[in-house]
């Protein structure tokens, strides 16, 4: 419709120079002069632009009543997928976090806390933790200050009647086998040898916790300098280590 309108204007324009430059032409009257001719031509070129403004073009079709009303209900629509979408969103989170507590009720009774008697820190054991570092065991535990957690830790005593000199332990989680190397191997002896180690667990060994939490059989090779011994992990040490990893994960716990 506006490319219409602009074409009409057009020959209504050409036509107005046309009659200003020869009026004769355009209007053929003896008894009207030149003079007159343009006026009358003049006038009626603005009269014709006058009617030609007042055509609707269809370029404000947006802002008709009936096009406001159905922006307005689109936009209606769109705050109401939003709200609807963050209500959702809010009932998802609500229901993830009621779940987590629950499981949190449950793996909290398999641990026990152990205050820290010169700070407020406290360190959330396992209930299988072994009274005396001159007994086998394998079992993981961390620290929480506060309402945050933090240094999840993998604790591997070793005890046997021959020296390890353990450099590292292979952990065969069904299968699959990841490699653990301490940093530092404590040992001791008495009528029989001891070897241990007590580290935080790193970003690059998490990997390894969630393999043995999600495993149904660990065995484990621990590398000596000149020979090796290969122990299977009980059901129950499994089951506190994944006890553990799922305290600390649903604790907002992070690895590093």
């Amino acid at each position: 419709m506006a490319a219409f309108m602009g074409f009409i204007s057009l020959i209504v324009l050409v036509i107005t120079i046309y009659g200003l430059v020869k009026p004769d032409k355009l209007i053929k009257s003896e008894s009207m002069s030149k003079g007159k001719k343009r006026l009358f031509i003049v006038i009626g070129w603005l009269v014709l632009t006058v009617i030609l403004a007042q055509v609707p073009t269809g370029e404000d079709s947006n802002n008709s009543p009936s096009s406001k009303s159905e922006n307005k209900t689109e936009a209606s629509v769109n705050t109401d997928s939003i709200n609807k979408a963050k209500a959702e969103a809010a009932k998802a989170a609500a229901l993830k976090k009621q779940k987590n507590d629950s499981i949190l009720a449950v793996v909290k009774k398999d641990f026990h806390n152990k205050k820290d008697e010169f700070s407020d820190k406290v360190w959330i054991e396992p209930n299988n933790e072994p009274k005396y570092t001159n007994q086998n065991a394998v079992y993981c535990y961390f620290e929480k200050d506060g309402g945050s957690v933090s240094n999840f830790r993998l604790r591997l005593q070793y005890t046997s009647d021959d020296w390890l000199f353990i450099e590292n332990v292979i952990f065969n989680c069904d299968g699959n086998n990841y490699t653990y190397t301490p940093e530092k191997v404590d040992r001791d002896n008495d009528t029989r040898i001891w070897e241990w180690f007590d580290e935080q667990v790193s970003a690059e060994d998490e990997p390894l916790i969630k393999a043995i939490a999600n495993a149904k059989t660990v065995k484990m090779k621990l590398n000596g300098q000149q020979y090796y011994d290969v122990r299977t992990m009980t059901k129950a040490q499994i089951y506190f280590i994944k006890q553990a990893y799922t305290y600390y994960k649903l604790s907002g716990g992070q690895f590093y």
